[in-house]
């Protein structure tokens, strides 16, 4: 029984996840209550707040369920690209910032401004974002540290602390993208490409030379 309510549980989250993600799309964060989500799922505002207790939370999360889980891609482009570490990284980030592609610039600063200001606000929201941040960071690492052991980087190469480094470049990046009208999502690409490779360079080993 506890299997067949937890499934029940799961799949009323999904449908308050889909509902609140048609609103955010619709008229924004602001606009949207928590009782128009609530009518949209068909549900009592009582039971919406037993699973997500504050809007900014429940925001986050459908902006992560639309980003989906691209780990299959992730792996085509591993294997894909697997001799050039600086290609490979290029390449995960873009299959990372497709969804900055979908949104609108509105509903991305919407988005940065609740979770400026909700992480400070709701625990949940920070532990969600930490997560999501740090678990990038590690698969990064995981990757830089994949190359460095078949040896095309140094040994004092450090691939948590080039992660934090690449992590750090995307996120101004992205930053400069949102709240600046002018510059496109093409351009804010091609500006993470570039200070990337730049960041490389001179780190990357040679075929047969040993350092």
């Amino acid at each position: 029984m506890s299997g067949v309510r937890e499934r029940k549980k799961e799949a009323l989250r999904k449908r308050i996840i889909e509902a609140a993600k048609d609103c955010f799309l619709t008229d924004g964060f602001e606009e949207t209550t928590i009782t128009t989500i609530a009518e949209r799922a068909n549900i009592g505002v009582g039971t919406l707040y037993n699973y997500f207790p504050s809007k900014a939370l429940l925001y986050i999360e459908s902006y992560f369920r639309e980003m989906g889980n691209p780990q299959e891609r992730l792996d085509q482009v591993i294997r894909k690209h697997g001799e050039d570490p600086v290609l490979t990284i290029t390449k995960i980030i873009d299959v990372y910032l497709e969804p900055y592609y979908k949104f609108e610039k509105n509903t991305l600063l919407d988005l940065l401004t609740v979770s400026l200001d909700g992480v400070s606000k709701h625990p949940e929201l920070g532990h969600l974002y930490k997560t999501n941040k740090f678990g990038f960071v590690d698969f990064l690492a995981k990757i830089l540290d994949a190359y460095k052991e078949k040896g095309l980087f140094s040994s004092d190469f450090e691939p948590h602390d080039a992660a934090f480094c690449v992590y750090s470049i995307i996120t101004t990046q992205c930053l400069f993208y949102i709240i600046d009208e002018s510059i496109s999502y093409h351009e804010m690409q091609e500006g993470i490409t570039r200070q990337i490779a730049l960041f490389f360079q001179g780190k990357i080993k040679q075929r047969g030379v040993r350092k």
